[in-house]
């Protein structure tokens, strides 16, 4: 009797100290990306389907949507992030995001990823954190310095470690950009044409 009670005095002083453990941060990344008329999203570190946005037909979007323990996420009704086009002002894509609180230290966090139309907006000149598309990704979370999400009053939205978001816009005109071994291939067949025309030319000559 005296081993059984022991036990039982073990297994709930161990239940104590589960219970009064808190959870450790899951670390969360959110990667959009933009092919041909379509974006997608791949969330990693939480469960979180793509979700349709309600959008006219001439502008890609995609929605996730997803709950972490996370107390250092910072509660936001509206961030937005923005990719121009390759030169001036005018808004390629828009990332929002929005945090809420949803009990204790858990959060929601809802990310949007927004294709503007051809003839979309252009972005104020007196908003000057942006980045450009060129065909990869960009990581557009991060610190106090660096995160390229804004608030409604200009500062930046400060990003902890534990939630990364990542965006690749098309490079231009929806073409993608070729890949470096692709970029290989088309210089090597270039080198291979000059020479096929530039060899018997001077052998040729030679001749002479």
């Amino acid at each position: 009797m005296t081993g059984f009670i022991r036990i039982v005095i073990v297994l709930v002083a161990i239940s104590a100290v589960t219970v009064g453990t808190p959870l450790p941060v899951v670390a969360v990344t959110i990667d959009f990306t933009e092919s041909g008329d379509a974006a997608h999203a791949k969330v990693t570190g939480a469960d979180a389907p793509e979700l349709p946005c309600a959008t006219s037909p001439s502008t890609e979007c995609v929605r996730v949507s997803f709950t972490v323990d996370d107390a250092t996420l910072a509660t936001t009704t509206g961030v937005m992030a923005f990719i121009l086009e390759p030169t001036g002002r005018q808004i390629s894509d828009v990332v929002t995001l929005i945090v809420a609180a949803a009990g204790g230290t858990r959060r929601t966090v809802t990310a949007e990823f927004r294709s503007d139309p051809e003839t979309g907006r252009t972005l104020p000149d007196s908003i000057v954190v942006f980045d450009r598309e060129d065909g990869s990704a960009h990581t557009l979370s991060g610190g106090p310095t660096d995160s390229k999400f804004l608030t409604t009053t200009g500062t930046r939205y400060a990003f902890p470690g534990t939630l990364v978001i990542t965006a690749m816009s098309e490079a231009a005109e929806g073409q993608p950009m070729p890949e470096p071994s692709e970029l290989l291939l088309l210089n090597i067949g270039l080198v291979a044409i000059v020479l096929a025309r530039t060899i018997p030319a001077l052998s040729s000559r030679r001749k002479y």
